[in-house]
């Protein structure tokens, strides 16, 4: 089972993904992998920015833009 939670508390990536973590045992960033759940995740309530569970920690300089 999957639990989305919206937190508008403006920070940076890594506070983000240190905020789900302590969450739950499992705490993740959302890391949507099918079109329908990157359209539930924009419609969510967000009108600013969100972190998902992607980054370019392994890869320095990789962007992925969509």
């Amino acid at each position: 089972d999957l639990c989305y939670q919206l937190v508008k508390n403006a920070t940076n990536y890594d506070t983000a993904k240190a905020g789900c973590e302590a969450l739950a045992t499992d705490g993740k960033l959302a890391a949507p992998k099918f079109p329908e759940v990157q359209a539930l995740l924009v419609n969510f309530g967000s009108t600013t920015d969100f972190w998902i569970g992607l980054d370019d920690k392994s890869v320095d300089h990789f962007i992925l833009n969509n």
